[in-house]
């Protein structure tokens, strides 16, 4: 079995893992399709108990390996940015319209929310505390900023995800 430090990590390498003999047996044996909590706006799973051992092949639930996308699996990440639900603030809903990035969500056995924030080949984890208290449409994020190094470690998550939340340019409207 190829070890899991070897394949995955923050960004991963869902390829590899996907394509993985031992992944795929520890799939078929414990996976299965995951469950959707509830209508929230956005893709919103539930973590379960079979999901924690999902946890060696460096993932926060199992993933059907038949899928292609490297931006689907949600991976461990000690380095993840982490925030808090606060209202009143700008809902990410909003940002989501505003910006077109798409969000998918894993609801944590411990009460956290990981939402994936995509656009185009840029994606980020968010580890939201309280999970349960957000809302896409009324809530809005209010991110921590650790100063563990120097530079911070969540530096370049930052400006990663400040790309993702650049919201589009309007096209000038071409008058004839």
């Amino acid at each position: 079995m190829a070890k899991a430090a070897e394949i995955r990590g923050p960004a991963g390498d869902w390829h590899a893992l996907r394509s993985n003999h031992d992944y795929r047996a520890d799939w078929r044996a414990r996976g299965g399709e995951p469950p959707v909590v509830e209508s929230a706006g956005f893709v919103l799973r539930a973590q379960t108990e079979a999901d924690l051992e999902a946890a060696r092949w460096g993932l926060l639930a199992w993933e059907n390996p038949r899928e292609r996308s490297k931006f689907r699996p949600f991976w461990i990440d000690e380095k993840m940015l982490t925030a808090v639900v606060v209202e009143p603030g700008e809902p990410l809903g909003v940002l989501v319209r505003a910006t077109g990035m798409s969000v998918s969500g894993l609801r944590l056995l411990d009460g956290a929310l990981v939402l994936k924030v995509k656009r185009g080949r840029r994606v980020e984890q968010i580890r939201v505390l309280e999970g349960d208290s957000f809302d896409m449409e009324r809530t809005a994020l209010q991110l921590q900023y650790p100063l563990d190094a120097l530079p911070p470690t969540a530096t370049p998550r930052l400006l990663n995800l400040a790309e993702i939340t650049k919201r589009r340019k309007r096209r000038p409207s071409s008058k004839r």
